[in-house]
């Protein structure tokens, strides 16, 4: 029966043993009680044991239904449709910040400054995005919402890349550009991604969805195995793409 098959899991585990325990003595004593043999000074101990058991047993569940409550919290603080404002200010305290992301218009727009800075420090500025020229850009604009334009895609990753290599001219070695033929899953900052405080922040690449890319979530070096894979997967990104060239641009 799945009922017994339950019991003894249960028991093999070490799962509510004091549980079970109190449900099999109640009933011996129940059963001898009709009988006529259970000892008059046995029933107030019993009872008051299995109201005991009870409430550790309440107590238990509201523990469970507290975790539970919270993870659910914790979801729901974790995804959101902008980042938090400590994006700015890690970065701008960091000594190796690594991009990734299909044109990265508004980002490196937005820190420009701060990137210029960090070369003139002799910091370390990684930025990955898709190739201007191939199905992968094709791909990853067929995400847009509404009407796509692959010709300006291409032309807003090239404009990006030139800002790039004039940003490069500053320190040429701390500067590392590459482009993928891969339409991308994602969008990320990492700041200082090798460090034990280091922090990803990462935004979902949505498929003809309003309100762009969403959701927004920062993952710290303390979320384990998540902030594991994805920097992971940051790195195998990295390393299958091609570094952005002279050639290419005036880099």
């Amino acid at each position: 029966m799945k009922i017994l098959s339950t019991i003894w899991n249960d028991i093999r585990s070490g799962d509510y043993i004091d549980v079970y325990i109190t449900i099999l003595a109640v009933f011996t004593l129940g059963i001898l009680n009709i009988l006529g043999e259970a000892p008059a000074h046995w029933l107030n101990s019993v009872i008051l044991g299995a109201l005991g058991v009870l409430g550790i047993s309440a107590l238990r569940s509201a523990h469970h239904f507290q975790q539970i409550t919270s993870l659910m919290s914790s979801s729901r603080q974790l995804f959101q449709n902008t980042f938090p404002s400590s994006l700015h200010d890690e970065l701008f305290s960091s000594d190796e910040v690594s991009f990734v992301g299909v044109s990265l218009t508004r980002t490196i727009k937005t820190y420009y400054a701060d990137l210029e800075t960090h070369l003139r420090k002799g910091h370390l500025i990684k930025v990955l995005l898709v190739h201007p020229e191939g199905a992968a850009v094709e791909m990853a604009e067929s995400r847009v919402y509404g009407r796509s334009n692959v010709a300006r895609a291409k032309a807003d990753i090239r404009a990006v890349l030139e800002d790039l290599c004039r940003l490069k001219t500053i320190a040429p070695e701390n500067m590392l550009i590459r482009t993928i033929q891969n339409p991308l899953a994602f969008g990320a900052v990492a700041i200082n991604p090798e460090s034990l405080h280091g922090a990803l922040y990462l935004e979902h690449y949505s498929y003809q969805m309003t309100g762009g890319s969403v959701p927004k979530f920062v993952l710290r070096e303390a979320y384990d195995e998540w902030y594991d894979f994805f920097r992971d997967e940051m790195r195998n990104l990295w390393e299958h793409g091609v570094e952005w060239t002279a050639e290419q641009a005036a880099c």
